[in-house]
């Protein structure tokens, strides 16, 4: 053996690389000697995505693809091949029905550990996968993140969801969980078992229209939650009001350390919660709108409160303002489904770094509006004016104001900005006369343009060049990527 295998860091690299290609030369390094046999092995059993191998190795036990059977184990049953693999794992996801015979759980849990699993960091349990064995298996003194689907099947989630309240209880006591994701159905019984999880960094809740006002409250309360992601469809703003004003009374925690938020809900609800959020703590805000939505004009008190909570602390903001494309009508104004600069104005005295607006009609903007939207945001790195695709739910009766010229101001004002997403008329406002197109370092890459117009190939090719000598990618916004027009732009910009 050459002597840079008998160092344990140089060999460690190696069985690094070797993990990337799969587990199958990890099982050849395991047979060559014993000393590769340890750290082949770790690597092997380090991530399960299902428990069967492990529990395989308990003696008569039979898995198939949807479950586990384990007979009863007599006294004298020795656990100690599946305690020496149950130590390697780190990560686990429980997916399989366990059907177990009650000595099987008592053996494996004979002196009451928590270390089951030893050295398990992440645990996952899906909607079918729920039990007494698998709540065992999904605790560790190291456990730092665990995902729990509860599934929305009726006559799963009373069960489900005592086990899962169990398992929090459990996890609450003798661990530092600072990443919990919940999906599916739950119960009153989750409150008390959120607020018990004082370690939480990350939360995310999807469950639908079980969530209620005191879960919302019960995680608030949190002292050390980062981040949040939470979908709120169902929540009655009236209702949140009333007891958030109770809470703030009783001048209780809300959120008192939260910096990311992720909110899917009705306008009056987001509006509710951001108001009541500390002062300058909020770095990144992502707001689903909750169908049915209002008219752009809809979200002015949230932008308003977007503005008085984090004046200077937000520098990330997207905004997803979906609609039904059934109810876009040719014959409506404008204004009503597209957003306006005046809509957006509240915003204009963020930080922001980087603003994505998310909406299935493109933004009514002219070249003036966006050199004025230019200056607001000097510090852009990201800006997404519309989905890539929007001019395809208005139709070609709808024109964009803006054209290539409003690219300059965007050169000119945000010189950090890498990569974005607008709507233009991709055949106008590209002049190369005079001195207001300039080659200077620009740090865009990535540009996408939403246009009706087939571009002219050498001019726009020489007129985006001069603005952002770094680009390398350019894309119709619209489904016509193989246009032979923005092929040869591409082509001419990778050939310079």
């Amino acid at each position: 053996m050459h002597r840079a295998l008998l160092i344990d860091e140089v060999l460690q690299v190696i069985f690094d690389l070797c993990s990337e290609t799969g587990k199958k030369s990890l099982c050849s390094l395991a047979r060559c000697c014993k000393a590769w046999k340890d750290p082949a092995l770790d690597r092997i059993w380090k991530r399960l995505l299902s428990i069967a191998p492990l529990l395989s190795l308990i003696p008569g036990a039979a898995c198939t693809k949807r479950s586990i059977d384990i007979g009863p184990l007599s006294p004298s049953t020795t656990l100690a091949v599946f305690r020496s693999y149950a130590k390697r794992i780190r990560r686990i996801t429980n997916q399989q029905s366990v059907n177990l015979d009650p000595s099987v759980l008592s053996h494996l849990v004979l002196d009451n550990s928590l270390d089951l699993l030893p050295s398990l960091t992440f645990a996952r349990i899906d909607a079918s996968g729920w039990g007494e064995l698998q709540n065992q298996m999904s605790i560790s003194a190291k456990l730092r993140t665990l995902e729990l689907d509860l599934g929305f099947i009726a006559e799963r989630i009373a069960r489900n969801t005592i086990l899962a309240c169990e398992l929090l209880m459990q996890v609450a006591k003798g661990t530092a969980l600072e990443r919990l994701y919940i999906r599916g159905t739950i119960g009153d019984c989750f409150n008390h078992s959120l607020r018990s999880l004082i370690s939480l960094r990350s939360v995310t809740l999807h469950v639908s229209n079980s969530l209620t006002t005191d879960t919302l409250m019960a995680v608030s309360t949190l002292p050390a939650l980062v981040e949040f992601d939470i979908q709120a469809g169902n929540l009655a703003a009236e209702q949140l009001i009333d007891v958030v004003n109770a809470h703030s009374q009783e001048r209780a925690a809300f959120f008192p350390a939260l910096q990311k938020l992720r909110i899917r809900a009705h306008a009056p609800v987001v509006e509710c919660i951001l108001r009541n959020l500390p002062h300058q703590t909020i770095r990144t805000l992502r707001i689903d709108a909750e169908l049915p939505t209002g008219p752009p004009s809809s979200w002015n008190n949230v932008f308003h409160a977007i503005s008085a909570i984090a004046p200077t602390s937000l520098d990330d903001l997207t905004i997803e303002h979906s609609i039904d494309i059934d109810d876009l009508d040719d014959t409506q104004p404008s204004p009503y489904n597209h957003f306006t600069l005046d809509d957006l104005r509240p915003l204009s005295k963020l930080p922001l770094r980087r603003f994505i607006l998310d909406t299935l009609v493109p933004p009514d903007l002219a070249d003036r509006d966006v050199e004025e939207l230019a200056t607001w945001w000097p510090h852009l790195e990201q800006l997404e004016l519309g989905a890539p695709a929007a001019l395809e739910c208005v139709g070609e009766q709808w024109r964009p104001k803006t054209s290539l010229s409003c690219l300059a101001a965007l050169a000119k004002r945000c010189k950090k900005l890498e990569h974005l997403v607008m709507t233009l008329d991709a055949a106008s406002g590209a002049s190369l006369e005079g001195s207001s197109v300039q080659l200077q370092p620009h740090p865009l890459r990535q540009l996408t343009i939403g246009s009706h117009c087939s571009p002219e190939v050498q001019l726009l090719s020489t007129y985006i060049d001069c603005l952002f000598p770094s680009l390398t990618e350019v894309y119709p916004g619209l489904g016509n990527d193989d246009d032979e027009q923005w092929r040869q732009v591409r082509a001419n910009l990778v050939r310079r």
